[in-house]
């Protein structure tokens, strides 16, 4: 008896558990891939064989739209070390045109100084071309099947709140001015965290290094470079002048843009109004084309690039 009650219970998990993989394979391929922006972003970057171009992390990836002008291959989270590598593979068989650069004081950063482990993920995300047969075998994937699984029974479908642009940029629909001043703050001295030293000095940080090696890279293959630090908000500015670390790698980029010859814009306090920033640190999508209608002509006239 007891043997026939076990067979019952093992069949019926069987069942449950194939009937769960299989129906979360069906809501991984039908609403979470064609929302996945960061899958579309590497596969529109390595598509793309436009000669200007834009690279960096998260600042370049939601404030930057160079329409048809300029391609947006930047990613979220990205360190040094993995933009220097798409750069090259990039530029393989292209000759370089306009290169706008993102040089802020936080990718060389403790948040930029990632482990091998995290720039083997990008590196994977940004070349890799081959995809698991299941998608419920990607670890990411298995991971959030609970609160995706949740998601999906709530509101009957899964979208995502950032919306891939044709030129490669990305845009979000939330805005710095939607929360207290209280929660604005606390935001910010969050980010401001983040912006520790990764090293005792610059000549060690290995973000750094491939920085200052990648731009020598591109002067030589011909590319018109013009480094970049973004717009970021007052509460932000505020506290980031205070940290020793933000001021002197400032100082260090314009340094070695004057030693290159090369354009620095500091944008840092050129876009104003809490409804500008999507939080402390990015740009929301009003504040994103303001800015990019401003800076892409200064980073041409910089350069001396006459279109």
């Amino acid at each position: 008896m007891y043997g026939t009650w076990a067979k019952v219970v093992i069949i019926t998990f069987m069942l449950l558990t194939t009937t769960l993989v299989v129906a979360s394979e069906w809501m991984l391929r039908t609403q979470v891939a064609p929302a996945d922006v960061q899958k579309q972003h590497a596969a529109f970057f390595r598509a793309s064989t436009s000669r200007d171009a834009a690279f960096g992390d998260s600042l370049m990836t939601y404030g930057f739209t160079g329409g048809a002008q300029i391609a947006n291959y930047a990613n979220f989270g990205e360190s040094y070390i993995i933009t220097a590598e798409k750069i090259r593979y990039h530029y393989k068989n292209i000759s370089p045109g306009l290169v706008v650069l993102q040089a802020d004081p936080m990718q060389f950063s403790i948040a930029r100084y990632d482990s091998d482990a995290n720039n083997e993920d990008r590196r994977k995300l940004a070349f890799a071309r081959d995809e698991p047969k299941l998608l419920i075998t990607i670890e990411e994937n298995r991971g959030s099947l609970s609160s995706l699984w949740w998601t999906f029974i709530r509101k009957g479908k899964i979208e995502s709140l950032v919306r891939l642009n044709k030129d490669g940029s990305r845009t979000r629909e939330d805005r710095f001015d939607d929360y207290s001043p209280a929660t604005r703050t606390r935001q910010t001295h969050d980010f401001i965290n983040t912006l520790r030293p990764a090293t005792d000095s610059l000549e060690t940080n290995r973000n750094w290094n491939a920085f200052s090696e990648v731009v020598e890279y591109l002067i030589d293959q011909g590319a018109k470079v013009c480094l970049l630090h973004f717009p970021v908000s007052i509460e932000f500015q505020a506290m980031a002048e205070e940290e020793s670390f933000y001021t002197q790698t400032k100082m260090a980029i314009q340094k070695f843009a004057d030693e290159k010859s090369l354009p620095y814009i500091d944008a840092s306090k050129w876009i104003e109004g809490a409804q500008m920033y999507a939080d402390p640190y990015h740009l929301s999508y009003l504040g994103a084309p303001i800015f990019s209608a401003r800076i892409i002509p200064q980073c041409l006239e910089a350069t001396g690039i006459v279109r």
